[in-house]
């Protein structure tokens, strides 16, 4: 628990850093979504992290994603080079809904981590050694549970883009190995009819 929180907190002081960088894109990082067109769906959803939930305390799960909402089945982090730990703080969609109004769901915290099963177990979303997780030579990792977007309303005719980004670290903090924050951004079309 100590050590998560450490990291939560190095993460935030590592994206305040890349912000006052203005750095844009990671040159080493990129992210890539297993598909680049998703249909609104007019119903409310349960999350990945409510399932999880559900299922520690033997309770139903909730529904906690308003509809309409569209579904990210597999989001795509790669390198070019895979020589440091790769640790993501957070993971953010954006999109519009029928009004203009901007809506966002960020993913940090135990909503990431219920986004793969392997970060669930370890308690690291990333690369790592020793944990059991993926060893941190590794040039691609990915979520194996959906990320949504909801709220977008029921009944309206809606198309649009939204915008997926994912913000986090590459080396560590644990062994003295320099830091490199890193945002990578990608796009993903939306629609009510397709």
């Amino acid at each position: 628990m100590r050590f998560r929180k450490s990291l939560i907190l190095f993460s935030l002081l590592c994206f305040s850093t890349l912000i006052s960088c203005g750095e844009e894109e990671a040159g080493n990082v990129s992210v890539v979504l297993g598909m680049s067109d998703v249909i609104l769906i007019p119903i409310d959803t349960v999350s990945c992290h409510a399932k999880a939930v559900a299922q520690g305390t033997g309770q139903p799960a909730v529904n906690d994603v308003l509809g309409s909402y569209f579904s990210i089945a597999r989001i795509f982090i790669t390198r070019k080079e895979a020589k440091l730990p790769l640790v993501i703080s957070y993971i953010k969609i954006t999109g519009m809904d029928h009004e203009g109004q901007e809506i966002s769901k960020i993913y940090s915290g135990d909503e990431l981590l219920a986004l793969s099963t392997e970060w669930s177990k370890t308690g690291v979303a990333g690369t790592q050694d020793g944990l059991g997780g993926t060893p941190h030579t590794s040039k691609s990792i990915a979520t194996n549970c959906p990320a949504y977007l909801g709220g977008f309303g029921l009944g309206a005719t809606i198309s649009g883009t939204a915008f997926v980004e994912v913000v986090g670290y590459e080396g560590s903090e644990i062994s003295n190995v320099k830091v490199s924050p890193f945002k990578a951004t990608t796009t993903v079309n939306y629609s009510s009819n397709f």
